[in-house]
Protein backbone atom coordinates (compact mmCIF):
# COMPACT_ATOMS: atom_id res chain seq x y z
CA UNK A 1 0.00 0.00 0.00
CA UNK A 2 2.96 2.53 0.69
CA UNK A 3 4.42 1.99 -2.38
CA UNK A 4 1.13 2.53 -4.57
CA UNK A 5 0.36 6.06 -2.34
CA UNK A 6 4.27 7.15 -3.18
CA UNK A 7 3.76 6.48 -6.65
CA UNK A 8 0.76 8.08 -7.32
CA UNK A 9 2.48 11.28 -5.15
CA UNK A 10 5.29 11.14 -7.53
CA UNK A 11 3.40 10.79 -10.77
CA UNK A 12 0.94 13.69 -9.71
CA UNK A 13 4.10 15.86 -8.27
CA UNK A 14 5.75 14.64 -11.76
CA UNK A 15 2.38 16.12 -14.02
CA UNK A 16 2.16 19.33 -11.87
CA UNK A 17 5.83 19.59 -12.97
CA UNK A 18 5.15 19.12 -16.68
CA UNK A 19 2.40 21.11 -16.54
CA UNK A 20 4.45 24.02 -14.84
CA UNK A 21 7.30 23.66 -17.76
CA UNK A 22 4.75 23.73 -20.50
CA UNK A 23 3.13 27.26 -18.90
CA UNK A 24 6.38 28.38 -19.27
CA UNK A 25 7.53 27.22 -22.44
CA UNK A 26 4.57 28.87 -23.68
CA UNK A 27 4.88 32.52 -21.81
CA UNK A 28 8.61 31.83 -23.33
CA UNK A 29 8.07 31.49 -26.45
CA UNK A 30 5.21 33.86 -26.77
CA UNK A 31 8.04 36.89 -25.52
CA UNK A 32 10.40 35.63 -28.43
CA UNK A 33 7.65 35.84 -31.19
CA UNK A 34 6.98 39.56 -29.46
CA UNK A 35 10.77 40.70 -29.25
CA UNK A 36 11.08 39.38 -32.94
CA UNK A 37 8.03 41.47 -34.43
CA UNK A 38 9.07 44.47 -32.89
CA UNK A 39 12.08 44.09 -33.99
CA UNK A 40 11.15 43.73 -37.54
CA UNK A 41 9.43 46.80 -36.98
CA UNK A 42 12.10 48.72 -35.48
CA UNK A 43 14.22 47.54 -38.59
CA UNK A 44 11.60 48.88 -41.14
CA UNK A 45 10.77 52.16 -39.16
CA UNK A 46 14.35 53.26 -39.36
CA UNK A 47 15.46 52.17 -42.85
CA UNK A 48 11.72 53.94 -44.10
CA UNK A 49 13.14 57.18 -41.82
CA UNK A 50 16.52 56.75 -43.83
CA UNK A 51 14.83 56.49 -47.24
CA UNK A 52 12.54 59.46 -46.42
CA UNK A 53 15.61 61.54 -45.72
CA UNK A 54 17.60 61.20 -48.40
CA UNK A 55 14.57 62.26 -50.63
CA UNK A 56 14.11 64.98 -48.41
CA UNK A 57 17.55 66.19 -48.28
CA UNK A 58 17.56 65.80 -52.27
CA UNK A 59 14.44 68.03 -52.93
CA UNK A 60 15.90 70.85 -50.15
CA UNK A 61 19.22 70.61 -51.73
CA UNK A 62 18.43 69.78 -55.68
CA UNK A 63 14.74 71.53 -55.93
CA UNK A 64 16.59 74.98 -56.31
CA UNK A 65 18.15 74.06 -59.24
CA UNK A 66 14.63 72.50 -60.88
CA UNK A 67 12.16 74.63 -63.22
CA UNK A 68 9.73 72.46 -63.15
CA UNK A 69 8.75 71.37 -59.25
CA UNK A 70 6.46 69.14 -60.60
CA UNK A 71 8.37 66.24 -61.64
CA UNK A 72 8.98 65.75 -57.90
CA UNK A 73 6.30 63.83 -57.68
CA UNK A 74 7.87 59.79 -58.09
CA UNK A 75 7.48 56.41 -56.77
CA UNK A 76 10.65 54.31 -55.24
CA UNK A 77 11.11 50.62 -54.66
CA UNK A 78 12.63 48.63 -52.24
CA UNK A 79 13.12 44.88 -51.68
CA UNK A 80 12.56 42.68 -48.04
CA UNK A 81 16.29 44.61 -47.53
CA UNK A 82 15.83 47.79 -48.27
CA UNK A 83 17.59 47.80 -51.73
CA UNK A 84 16.19 50.37 -54.58
CA UNK A 85 14.57 47.62 -56.91
CA UNK A 86 12.18 47.80 -59.93
CA UNK A 87 7.95 47.54 -59.00
CA UNK A 88 7.90 43.49 -59.82
CA UNK A 89 10.65 42.69 -57.09
CA UNK A 90 9.21 45.34 -54.65
CA UNK A 91 8.07 44.94 -51.00
CA UNK A 92 8.41 48.34 -50.03
CA UNK A 93 7.44 51.89 -51.60
CA UNK A 94 8.05 55.40 -51.07
CA UNK A 95 5.56 57.67 -52.74
CA UNK A 96 6.37 61.56 -52.89
CA UNK A 97 3.49 63.72 -54.02
CA UNK A 98 4.12 67.33 -53.95
CA UNK A 99 1.87 70.52 -54.22
CA UNK A 100 2.90 74.07 -55.29
CA UNK A 101 2.09 77.08 -54.34
CA UNK A 102 2.69 80.27 -56.79
CA UNK A 103 2.98 83.56 -54.99
CA UNK A 104 4.78 86.60 -56.79
CA UNK A 105 7.96 86.42 -55.16
CA UNK A 106 8.37 82.54 -55.61
CA UNK A 107 7.02 79.31 -55.06
CA UNK A 108 6.67 77.16 -51.52
CA UNK A 109 7.13 73.68 -52.30
CA UNK A 110 4.81 71.12 -49.81
CA UNK A 111 6.46 67.37 -50.57
CA UNK A 112 4.38 64.79 -48.35
CA UNK A 113 6.90 61.65 -48.84
CA UNK A 114 4.93 58.66 -47.11
CA UNK A 115 6.26 54.75 -46.93
CA UNK A 116 4.31 51.77 -47.03
CA UNK A 117 4.58 48.03 -46.68
CA UNK A 118 2.11 46.90 -49.09
CA UNK A 119 -1.10 48.34 -48.11
CA UNK A 120 0.49 49.26 -44.46
CA UNK A 121 2.06 52.78 -44.05
CA UNK A 122 4.72 52.41 -42.29
CA UNK A 123 6.65 56.29 -42.32
CA UNK A 124 5.26 59.38 -43.32
CA UNK A 125 7.05 62.98 -43.73
CA UNK A 126 6.26 66.22 -44.84
CA UNK A 127 9.51 68.74 -46.22
CA UNK A 128 8.71 72.51 -46.85
CA UNK A 129 10.45 75.07 -49.02
CA UNK A 130 10.50 77.69 -50.22
CA UNK A 131 11.87 78.60 -53.65
CA UNK A 132 12.66 82.49 -54.11
CA UNK A 133 12.05 83.51 -57.80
Amino acid sequence: MGNIHKTRAFLTEFVIVIFFFAISMVITVNLFVSATEKSENAVNLTNSTIAMDNVAAKIKINGDGMSNLEDLDFTKYFDKDWCETDRTNAKYFLYVKTVINRTSTGKMCNAVIEVYDGDTLINSKTVIKYYPE
